[in-house]
């Protein structure tokens, strides 16, 4: 039978997924994936709903009369009895309770208040004491707010260089840079994985058998292609239970999320998974033996980290020129053009233009990759560096 190119990539992709199945460390991090991704929103709920339990916003007036007092973080409630207002706030049935007696305002409190209920505190002290001024100076509030000045605030730009900030939901740009976090950690655990199954098939010299039937870049091609294809469907899966468990802790219907990111991150990944996996191979190609992997993944590991580590750590400084630039720089716009698209930097064009290059670059990078696979992986003298492979000739 004729050799066929496209059947031996199939078949090829098809033994690394099942492989993928089989690896106890795959399984294992997508299960406490799972697990953080189930558990978390759902924890996070629980403290997010502890402040909308009526106990934790219901504040009790004594000897104060609530009518014109108004705040939309609590319950006001009036009381008559001072006893049994302490026994509801010592028994957890209320917040917190003011008691005005005489010229003193007692604030009742479990012991720890939140900063919530102390601004509360002294906003209605200061309150009832500019209340108590004007009554002793015979004003009404109306007469007070009638006899005080109004002062506009002006705001004058004087640097006409900066351009002002754009209106943003800041949940698209918290979302999108935990987008980004948990996606590289996904690239790293997959891309990976194919860098360490070179070394072993050649180690092993399995691969020595393997290319005197096979194509060396057809047998390459398949095992990018079924790792890749592997790694999208699990973290497809993984954030789909994600979003579900968001939706059922009810955390997303309480927030307004840009659902055109889940496209802009998507397309980063595949692209940034395409292009990590395609260098894990050749850096795995260099070697003969796993313990000496770590040194030609250590250049692919830093650029891992720079992706992550930018983002993340020169978060508030999103709108900087330098930051804009970065996400037109590939690889490392894997990272940055999602964020610099939701936060409204980058438009739809811009963040295609950006991924464009990115392809390109990622095209060229497996043109590379393929030929220093294809001289590397029987090599088996010393372990290679990458700028000995890249001289290699054959």
């Amino acid at each position: 039978m004729a050799y066929s190119s496209s059947n031996t990539i199939m078949s090829v992709a098809a033994r690394e997924i099942r492989q993928s199945l089989r690896s106890r460390g795959i399984m294992v991090t997508l299960s406490i994936l799972l697990i953080v991704l189930v558990a978390g929103p759902f924890i996070g709920a629980h403290f997010l709903n502890q402040d909308s339990d009526p106990s934790e916003r219901t504040i009790v007036l004594v000897g104060i009369d609530p009518s014109p007092i108004s705040d939309p973080d609590f319950l006001i409630e009036a009381a008559s009895n001072p006893t049994d207002v302490e026994s509801r706030v010592r028994d957890g049935d209320i917040a917190a309770a003011f008691i005005h007696e005489g010229e003193q305002l007692t604030f009742v409190h479990d012991g720890q208040p939140s900063p919530r209920l102390q601004a509360f505190a002294q906003t209605l002290q200061h309150d009832m004491s500019l209340s108590a001024t004007l009554n002793e100076l015979g004003l009404s509030a109306e007469q007070f707010a009638a006899a005080t000045p109004t002062i506009e605030l002006v705001e004058k730009q004087v640097d006409n260089n900066v351009e002002p900030t754009p209106d943003r939901n800041e949940w698209d740009l918290s979302a999108t840079l935990g987008g980004i976090f948990i996606l590289m950690m996904s690239v790293t655990l997959f891309a990976a994985n194919v860098g360490a199954r070179v070394t072993e098939e050649k180690s092993s010299r399995i691969i020595e058998l393997i290319v005197a039937t096979v194509k060396p870049l057809d047998f390459l091609a398949g095992k990018i292609i079924g790792n890749v294809s592997f790694a999208v469907a699990a973290t497809a899966a993984v954030l789909g239970v994600g979003t579900l468990s968001l939706r059922a802790s009810g955390i997303l219907h309480s927030t307004e999320l840009n659902w055109s990111l889940i496209p802009v991150l998507f397309v980063s990944y595949f692209l940034g998974l395409l292009f990590f996996s395609s260098m894990y191979a050749a850096a795995g190609a260099m070697v003969q033996r796993t313990e000496d992997l770590q040194s030609t993944q250590m250049p692919i590991m830093l650029l891992i980290f720079v992706i992550v580590y930018t983002p993340a750590t020169f978060f508030s400084q999103v709108d900087s020129d330098w930051m804009y630039w970065l996400a037109w720089i590939p690889p490392l716009s894997v990272g940055h053009a999602p964020l610099q698209y939701a936060a409204g930097n980058f438009s739809t064009w811009q963040f295609c233009l950006s991924m464009f290059l990115l392809l390109a670059f990622t095209t060229a990078t497996i043109w590379l990759v393929a030929r220093i696979y294809r001289i590397a992986i029987l090599h088996n003298s010393s372990k290679l560096t990458w700028r000995q492979a890249l001289r290699l000739k054959g």
